[in-house]
């Protein structure tokens, strides 16, 4: 199979970059100062990019305008000789102003000198496909010693204490490769923002030096597949990655998502943009996926995240391609309900889950059936009773009847699972769902066919559609002792 590393569809005539603008010019090459506003006009072709044309890079950037952060990505490495040597470059460039300035009386040992330099490589990489992505409001990077130097499985080893100094000579005005805002916290702590940082000048005449085209950056594995997620102290509460100890049970869980990380890399998996959204951009190299289990337990949550399909618009994945072909969405129904049941050793009567017999035959039959949908999940993953209708319902429950009453209506519906309502389990459920998909994808894998994870579904070439769906029905059977129906549409389709 061959690999398509990075696929960014043609620009429109103008496009924004962040703080970049992107226009048609003459091929000239200038550089003007006007009113403390610089442009740099470059003369490069992005062959990925599928832009012949110069680019005006506007370093005017509002940080006002700023509305969420994305963060510092350091597992970005160069892909080609010419993005290495560039990133060699910044090294040399640091080392000689290190040199000038009296920086260092001594050079680095040589553990050091490494860490140095790969903590370099990853902020310009990520720099670069900042630049290629389109983003807007910076990269948000902590310059804290507590959080740089603390010891953890999901922190490469190369961040530590030296970070901030690196940042500093990178920002400096002599090499300009980047541009930073250095964060605060107020002085009761009710508010704080971290440093965010943006491609400088240096960086820009880097790039048109060398040529650098998107394909020339990639995401390399990260150092940690398995996540474990804190529980979440309320609604507002954040949860975030906790340290765990290894076990055999979590030791096969990493392979299984190694394996399945590195079939689907070496997968033939391109994008061709729909109409009407020429100007997104896709990194295919983004294919790195990783397993995130919930609430400090690892039989809770479990589902595999990551990979840039799965950050595509519902409508835009009707350009996927898999090993040449279009991609094809298979989903289970009514998956947790029916994982619930398999619990609870009932088989259930109804085929339709999320039907409500009360309103057979009413005009918003249909629609009161997402409603109850929503509502009896929602049941499945609080813990403790429902005080009111999940948020999103109001146009798809029936009104004037109260979420006490709408529960015992679902009560009714599935008194075989009622016991578990308000119990959590769907935590739970979702892990149990996630062991049912990664054991589908496995076996595809052993069929030579490539699988995309969608959550509870999967995303696999056309012509492979018969035989996924009866490994989706077999599997599903063997892990729960019933059948279940699937949905199977074009990806991007309703």
């Amino acid at each position: 199979m061959s690999v398509s590393v990075l696929g960014v569809p043609c620009l429109s005539d103008v496009e924004t970059f962040p703080f970049i603008q992107i226009k048609h010019h003459n091929m000239t090459s200038t550089t003007t100062l006007q009113d403390h506003h610089q442009h740099i006009v470059l003369t490069q072709h992005h062959a990925s990019l599928c832009v012949s044309s110069e680019l005006e890079y506007d370093f005017n950037f509002n940080p006002e305008k700023q509305k969420s952060d994305r963060f510092f990505n350091p597992w970005r490495v160069p892909s080609s000789k010419a993005s290495s040597l560039l990133a060699e470059d910044v090294i040399n460039q640091i080392s000689s102003y290190e040199l000038e300035h009296g920086i260092r009386g001594r050079a680095r040992q040589r553990r050091h000198s490494v860490n140095h330099d790969l903590a370099v490589t990853s902020i310009v990489c990520d720099m670069l496909h900042y630049v290629f992505s389109g983003e807007t409001d910076g990269v948000a990077i902590s310059r804290s010693n507590r959080i740089n130097t603390a010891k953890s499985r999901y922190r490469p080893e190369f961040i530590g204490k030296t970070l901030p100094d690196i940042l500093d000579v990178l920002a400096s005005g002599q090499l300009s490769i980047i541009r930073q805002e250095i964060g605060y916290e107020s002085w009761d702590s009710s508010r704080h923002q971290m440093t965010k940082i943006y491609p400088g000048e240096g960086l820009v005449a880097l790039m048109d030096r060398f040529n650098i085209k998107p394909s020339e950056i990639r995401c390399k594995p990260q150092r940690e597949c398995i996540v474990l997620k804190s529980t979440k102290n309320g609604y507002w509460d954040d949860s975030v990655p906790v340290e765990y100890q290894d076990t055999d049970t979590i030791h096969v869980y990493r392979n299984q998502v190694h394996m399945i990380n590195e079939w689907i890399g070496s997968g033939e998996i391109t994008y061709h943009p729909i109409e009407g959204r020429t100007g997104l951009r896709v990194d295919l190299s983004d294919r790195y996926l990783r397993r995130i289990f919930t609430r400090e337990r690892f039989d809770s949550g479990g589902r595999l995240f990551g990979g840039f399909w799965q950050n595509l618009e519902k409508r835009c994945r009707k350009g996927l391609m898999i090993d040449g072909e279009p991609a094809w969405e298979i989903d289970y129904r009514q998956v947790a309900p029916r994982i619930l049941y398999s619990i609870a050793g009932v088989k259930p009567e109804q085929n339709d889950l999320y039907a409500m017999p009360q309103f057979a035959g009413h005009s918003c039959e249909r629609n009161y059936r997402e409603g109850f949908k929503r509502l009896l999940n929602a049941l499945l993953f609080v813990d403790g009773s429902i005080k009111k209708k999940p948020k999103g319902t109001a146009r798809t429950l029936p009104p004037k009847i109260s979420v006490h009453e709408l529960v015992d209506m679902l009560r009714d519906n599935h008194p075989d699972i009622s016991s578990y309502f308000g119990t959590g389990i769907g935590h739970h459920l979702q892990f149990l769902e996630s062991q049912i998909l990664i054991d589908v994808i496995m076996r595809l894998m052993d069929r030579g066919i490539v699988a995309l994870p969608l959550h509870d579904a999967i995303l696999i070439p056309k012509s492979r559609v018969s035989e996924a769906i009866a490994i989706m029905r077999i599997t599903f059977l063997s892990h729960t002792g019933l059948h279940i129906d699937l949905s199977i549409k074009e990806a991007g389709c309703e």
